[in-house]
């Protein structure tokens, strides 16, 4: 078959991945996912929409070999980066608007830079309550997100992400299995926590995000920087970057 020549001759890159440490195989980015691409952006405004169409194509750059979804979340942030790179450049511009004097700037961004600025994290984490209680918790997977359909820009959609990544409750008495709770339980048991209590839980799942620290200069000659944090922003600026 004629795409069989071809296919070999397009390069395969190796990257491991910080969080689960998987080795995941991929190559660029074709035509047909270019086209793909295009598609995301103009069919639908839908976060979960649009994240469920970059898993298709974060399979097909990885040959169908895993399922995306099932990565945590910063997995799959970095696994899109390095996709980017290798398709593209490793350096791009894109315009924003400056969120403190509301003009359009351009930004530089180097993804050399941004892969480079790894989170070490472990996939579970035991944290201690009180005396007498642990909690454990996991860090996000994709799957959390489209299984709630959250658009993660608000507070109540973070403590949503929260409870769907409590493992185990563990007392002096007993040990729950927190899986096998309902999402209301789970929330309200969120919602009993103290600030602080809550917080560490909080922080602890939030850290599973790649942050993007993007630096500008404003007409007034002043230099600014802006922080992408939060997923959904994430997501709309990469697909910004492969336009």
């Amino acid at each position: 078959m004629l795409h069989e020549i071809i296919k070999k001759t397009i390069p395969e890159y190796t990257c491991i991945l910080p969080i689960s440490k998987k080795e995941i195989k991929f190559r660029p980015l074709l035509v047909k996912e270019e086209k793909f691409i295009s598609q995301i952006n103009e069919l639908s405004d839908l976060f979960s929409d649009r994240l469920y169409s970059l898993c298709k194509l974060v399979d097909s750059c990885c040959d169908n070999t895993i399922d995306s979804m099932q990565l945590p979340i910063y997995d799959f942030q970095y696994l899109l980066i390095d996709i980017r790179k290798r398709s593209i450049t490793e350096e791009t511009s894109m315009k924003i608007q400056c969120p403190y004097t509301g003009e359009s700037v351009v930004v530089q961004i180097n993804f050399n830079d941004l892969l480079k600025n790894v989170v070490v994290q472990s996939q579970t984490k035991e944290i201690t309550i009180d005396n007498s209680t642990i909690l454990k918790v996991g860090i996000p997977k994709i799957k959390d997100i489209l299984d709630t359909l959250l658009e993660m820009t608000n507070d109540t959609d973070i403590m949503k992400l929260v409870a769907s990544v409590l493992l185990e409750l563990e007392t002096v008495d007993k040990t729950i299995d927190l899986k096998t709770e309902t999402k209301e339980e789970k929330l309200q048991m969120l919602e009993s926590m103290n600030r602080d209590q809550y917080k560490i839980i909080k922080e602890y799942v939030m850290n599973g995000y790649f942050i993007m620290n993007l630096k500008y200069q404003t007409s007034d000659g002043t230099e600014r920087k802006v922080k992408v944090s939060d997923f959904a922003n994430f997501l709309r600026f990469y697909l910004g970057t492969l336009i």
